[in-house]
């Protein structure tokens, strides 16, 4: 198993089992999965968040909320626990029924319903939604934000990615780019053929990092991935992965770089937060 990969995967609830993390960030870190928990963390720690408009609401009532408040013309509706962008749906108001931002797709309340409810039992989702505003870019226009993933290891950014979702034929069709911490362009192995030639650096590149370098240096982890999108409001928070999927798809000379940042950060928060007596400590990157 690819070194960064081990870690990440195994480690990462040993390391806080390990080391005395104060409250509340403990208890956030070990429930960094659930996305309302990810919020207030993020907002914890000075970032901007999407307004909410509902949370932990079954897939009927949130729908339903969407449909019948006034001013809500524009939101996302996603589930409170899921990855890789499963049931998530950016939807505008109009007509009788919804639009789907990226696809194209219309729905009336119903059919938005089925579809959701069939992709939810067949993810083995819990039946609880997130309806929350959608973010527009910084010209305005209502199309997808681009989403930048900060590879942060306890106030040092790695790696960067940038994502861009395009639809094709109805299907989500992202592209990608790399890039190191001073935004240079880099070959990480991961994504190759999906790589976007004409995406480049936001004209925000550098309150972009500083704001994910400023987040992660108070997340008392080794690592976080900390995606941020660059909007029509500013630099707002989009989420917390502590294991990112796919890592084995990394070239070796990534991997490496990735594993010993992790080393690296571990080495700074354990001069801070020393492990527990008598529980030892996690094993770092081989």
């Amino acid at each position: 198993m690819p070194r960064f990969q081990k870690v990440i995967s195994t480690h990462r609830r040993a390391w806080l089992d390990c080391h005395r993390i104060p409250e509340p960030d403990r208890s956030e870190l070990a429930g960094i999965n659930d996305k309302l928990i990810a919020k207030q963390l993020a907002k914890r720690h000075g970032l901007s968040v999407p307004a909410v408009y509902a949370e932990s609401s079954t897939l009927s009532e949130a729908i339903d909320i969407a449909a019948t408040s006034t001013g809500l013309t524009r939101f996302v509706i996603k589930p409170r626990r899921a990855n890789g962008g499963a049931c998530v749906r950016l939807l505008h108001k109009e007509w009788d029924g919804f639009t789907d931002v990226l696809h194209g797709t219309q729905y009336d309340p119903a059919a938005l319903r089925r579809e959701l409810h069939r992709e939810m039992k067949r993810r083995r989702l819990q039946d609880q939604w997130i309806v929350e505003e959608l973010l527009l870019p910084t010209d305005g226009s209502l199309r997808p934000v681009d989403d930048f993933k900060f590879y942060a290891f306890f106030g040092r950014i790695e790696l960067i990615l940038h994502k861009r979702n395009f639809s094709q034929n109805g299907k989500r069709r992202p592209q990608y780019a790399w890039y190191d911490g001073c935004w240079n362009p880099v070959e990480t192995g991961k994504y190759q053929d999906k790589l976007g030639a004409a995406i480049s650096p936001p004209e925000e590149c550098g309150l972009l990092i500083q704001t994910a370098r400023d987040c992660s240096a108070k997340l008392l982890f080794p690592f976080m991935r900390i995606d941020l999108y660059s909007t029509s409001k500013g630099v707002i928070f989009g989420e917390f992965t502590p294991q990112p999927g796919t890592p084995g798809d990394f070239n070796s000379e990534t991997d490496k770089r990735l594993a010993a940042a992790w080393s690296d950060a571990e080495a700074r928060l354990e001069a801070v937060f020393p492990p527990t007596p008598n529980l030892g400590r996690p094993l770092g990157p081989a």
